[in-house]
């Protein structure tokens, strides 16, 4: 399994994403988008944070990252509105 790293910004998030490819797999389950070590910028400073947003897939690298960043964008909107 090849794997690819990518570092992601996203308003005052940083994370980043691991893309592995299975040639085993189906089509649109080829690449899978893991998400790590996501922090937050508060008062200059990045800060650990918790995310739960589980593994995506697609058929492309670029698929299954835009599938991680739409469940990452959903989890940001909702702990928006709890603050």
């Amino acid at each position: 399994m090849a794997s690819s790293f990518y570092a992601h910004r996203k308003g005052d998030y940083v994370y980043d994403v691991t893309v592995t490819k299975d040639d085993t797999a189906r089509l649109s389950h080829r690449y899978r988008a893991h998400l790590s070590n996501a922090e937050c910028i508060q008062n200059g400073q990045l800060t650990p944070v918790q995310v739960d947003v589980t593994d995506t897939y697609g058929p492309t690298v670029t698929e299954a990252m835009r599938a991680l960043d739409a469940c990452f964008e959903t989890w940001r909107r909702q702990e928006m509105n709890r603050s």
